[in-house]
């Protein structure tokens, strides 16, 4: 059975998971499952970019798996897991999706829960992950691979080493008195790392026969512009 993991179903992963639930489906069938995992609720500041109305005020991750189960003749499982993957919680029978052969898709906004998720990948012999990140007009998707218990790439911090300095908190250990500011985000921009994250996978992973992998694509909505960059596993 192929597990995918959407990690957030917020910005990115909102636009992320119609289009890998309608790949799945449609080509693995029963032979494959899609989790999404975020224990953020959908509010009204979100509309421009995600969700709808009707899912105000509901958790993002099982609003968003019942809107595609009504969408599709679902051949694969999908579920969700309304809960955040931090240290408080890696152990909960929930996140046991996040094992060996995982392809997971991080959309998160926070590098905490980035460099978490790098950590627990680095420790199964098989796994992939792509991590999607953006500002208002730019952002990044990028490849991390393992096989044999070896990185075919750079881990996500070697190719953004900034991510380890984490000036933020996992999302369940923010304090409730904590006011959590948001940067403005682009829609347009959104969807557009979504789609690199999904582009990156399949050309990189599902259809590459190759020991190369190119593991970051750059966008620039203000310029139209995307770059690749290939880099060796260290």
């Amino acid at each position: 059975m192929k597990t995918f993991v959407i990690l957030g179903a917020g910005g990115i992963g909102y636009h992320l998971a119609e289009p890998l639930v309608r790949f799945v489906n449609y080509t693995y069938a029963d032979r494959a499952s899609v989790v999404i995992i975020d224990g953020d609720r959908v509010e009204e500041k979100n509309l421009e970019r995600q969700h709808g109305i009707e899912s105000l005020n509901k958790n993002k991750a099982t609003i968003l798996a019942e809107q595609l189960k009504k969408k599709f003749l679902l051949k694969c499982g999908i579920r969700a897991v309304p809960k955040y993957f931090s240290q408080k919680t890696r152990n909960d029978d929930d996140f046991s999706c996040i094992g060996e052969d995982v392809t997971l898709f991080v959309c998160v906004d926070n590098d905490a829960t980035r460099v978490f998720c790098e950590q627990h990948v680095q420790k199964l012999t098989n796994a992939t992950m792509v991590v999607g990140g953006n500002d208002f007009s730019t952002g990044q998707a990028q490849l991390f691979v393992r096989r044999g218990n070896s990185n075919l790439t750079p881990k996500i911090s070697q190719i953004a080493p900034e991510i380890l300095m984490m000036r933020d908190e996992f999302p369940d250990e923010v304090g409730c008195d904590v006011a959590v500011v948001s940067e403005p985000q682009l829609i347009f921009v959104n969807n557009s790392i979504a789609n690199a994250m999904l582009n990156l996978w399949w050309s990189q992973v599902f259809i590459n026969n190759t020991d190369s992998y190119i593991n970051e694509i750059q966008v620039n909505v203000n310029t139209a512009s995307a770059h690749q960059f290939v880099r060796a596993a260290l």
